[in-house]
């Protein structure tokens, strides 16, 4: 299962740069200043690292309670 999630997240990852790129480029034959154009990526991963930190969040916290869940019930880890 780990192979396949790094996958998708290997293509999913790389499409959003594609993306960035892409508007950073139009952005910049329209004219914008480097600096402007340089916003974007710094917005992309404070979002990426938003987004993948709470999500590891609420995994831990959800494996916690299942694993608390499944030691209550049965016993024994």
């Amino acid at each position: 299962m780990y192979p396949i999630g790094f996958l998708f997240g290997l293509g999913l990852d790389t499409a959003t740069e594609i993306g960035l790129l892409c508007i950073a480029v139009t952005q910049a034959a329209q004219g914008m200043s480097i600096w402007t154009i340089l916003v974007f990526p710094a917005v992309f991963t404070a979002g990426v690292s938003l987004l993948d930190t709470s999500d590891s969040v609420v995994m831990v916290r959800a494996c916690g309670w299942a694993l608390s869940t499944r030691s209550a019930s049965s016993g024994a880890i």
